[in-house]
């Protein structure tokens, strides 16, 4: 009899695993109904915390000393478990939302009920400011989001303005814009992992939770040493640190008060460029990185960054990119005179392997894994994780339209594609008022970007033939021809 048991009991669960695997639709909604019955039990049991349950589920029969798990389409994924958990200990309110993205001419991708949708500090009133788009690391080609698709929801979204610190709503059909987040991050499983401190520091920023805030005005503003920017920049900047020409610091406290000076922000510039702009030379320099201490804020630390940097190197103009996965430029960047003159495609990147971790394929400062590594391990400051050398090699022999064999030469070696929604390239010409005015002679400042030579590539390029497939790839489905 006991026998009989067991074995109706293993029959029934793999039935069970048959229809999730089967209809993963169905899974996806049972476990939000669930989702949204936990947050229920949440916002009145908080104050037990050691009662509350996860916000996935796990159902388990028991039997002897066996468990029998529901596959995990029955729950999220483990990465966006540790998000909202973090998002309850910092005292953050958040609800699950549902945008009706086909009404909004964006084809669901079979692999979204992986992926999670919030809204971080909701208000009251319903009026949507901020999303939080959770994607796990893909564990094969069909999870892999299209190269376009978290492009075209962050450009379904608002202009992503820094200064917007208001909440979301849960909302169930997001086709009114009024229905609409002002801004969405998408917060990708291995960039959590691997920047956990700074993501949870940024997170909180977006909603406007910061632990200090410093006046620019009170600082001191210096030349530091490459060591020292490229230490602070890895402590504190997203993309880690960069091996750069200049390096300016603000210095606070100090001064008749005794108080330690420490540095808040840096700022690290590239070399001068001699370009040319509607016929006349420029002295152009790159800010290649900017960033605060991972739990402070500068207030006007930029401007007296670049300020101080444009008066000493008597710089003509400024160029820069921004991270888009976390929104685009907003009226931050813009009073600051910065112009928007460029979006780039979205760049492929590959993560898997042996570490689970970003591995690009283009850019400066590609290190393979052996030629990157310390002693103590990890990459070295200002490198970046590339492809290993025999994947690297095999893409080289795939032709370039072939963008299918690059994808399955990357599946081989457990390496799958991800994709940013593509930086946003500004620049700014000092001595305007604001952004958007007219230089001498009425040009502004996109006519006097498109009138430079030599010009920045406005997609990128591999010589690498594999690599450059997968790059025409992204480009095609951006739009880009």
């Amino acid at each position: 009899m006991h026998l009989r048991q067991r074995t109706t009991h293993r029959v029934a669960l793999s039935l069970l695993a048959y229809v999730c695997r089967s209809l993963p639709s169905i899974a996806f909604a049972f476990r939000t109904a669930v989702v949204h019955q936990q947050q229920h039990h949440h916002r009145h049991h908080r104050h037990h915390r050691h009662h509350r349950h996860h916000l996935h589920l796990l159902l388990q029969l028991h039997h002897g000393h066996s468990f029998y798990r529901i596959p995990p389409l029955f729950s999220f994924p483990r990465f966006s478990d540790e998000v909202t958990a973090f998002l309850d200990e910092a005292g953050v309110k958040w609800v699950d939302v549902h945008y009706d993205w086909e009404a909004m001419g964006l084809q669901m991708p079979p692999s979204l009920h992986r992926h999670r949708l919030i809204s971080l500090s909701p208000d009251d009133e319903g009026t949507p400011a901020l999303a939080l788009h959770l994607i796990p690391s893909p564990a094969s080609l069909t999870e892999s989001l299209a190269p376009d698709w978290t492009r075209r929801m962050t450009e379904q979204c608002g202009s992503g303005d820094d200064d917007d610190n208001g909440g979301t709503s849960q909302v169930g059909l997001a086709t009114n814009t009024q229905l609409r987040p002002r801004k969405i991050v998408h917060l990708h499983q291995d960039v959590w992992r691997s920047k956990n401190l700074i993501v949870r520091a940024r997170l909180l920023a977006r909603i406007g939770q910061i632990t200090s805030r410093i006046y620019g005005r009170k600082t001191v503003c210096r030349r530091i040493d490459r060591p020292t920017a490229l230490s602070f920049l890895e402590a504190n900047h997203l993309w880690g640190a960069v091996r750069a020409k200049f390096n300016y610091g603000l210095f606070a406290g100090g001064g008749e008060k005794g108080e330690e000076e420490r540095l808040v922000a840096v700022a690290s510039f590239g070399p001068r460029r001699r370009v040319v702009r509607a016929g006349k030379q420029h002295s152009s320099h790159e800010l290649i990185r900017f960033c605060t201490l991972v739990n402070g804020q500068v207030v006007g630390g930029l401007s007296k960054l670049v300020t101080h940097f444009v008066r000493e190197h008597k710089a003509d103009d400024v160029v820069t990119v921004i991270d888009r996965d976390w929104g685009a430029a907003g009226s931050g960047w813009h009073r600051l005179g910065f112009d928007t003159v460029h979006v780039m495609p979205s760049l492929v990147m590959a993560v898997g392997g042996d570490d689970g971790i970003r591995h690009h394929l283009v850019g400066a400062g590609l290190k393979l894994p052996e030629e990157g590594k310390e002693r103590e391990g990890g990459l070295r400051p200002g490198a970046r994780a590339g492809l290993p050398a025999e994947v690297h090699e095999e893409l080289g022999k795939i032709d370039r339209d072939d963008w299918k064999g690059a994808l399955r030469c990357l599946a081989e070696h457990n390496f799958f594609p991800v994709h940013d929604v593509g930086v946003e390239r500004l620049v700014l010409f000092p001595g305007r008022a604001s952004s958007g005015t007219k230089q001498e002679g009425g040009v502004g400042a996109s006519e006097l970007w498109e009138a430079s030579e030599p010009r920045y590539a406005n997609i990128y390029y591999s010589n690498n033939s594999g690599i450059d497939a997968l790059l025409r790839r992204a480009e095609l489905a951006c739009g880009y021809d």
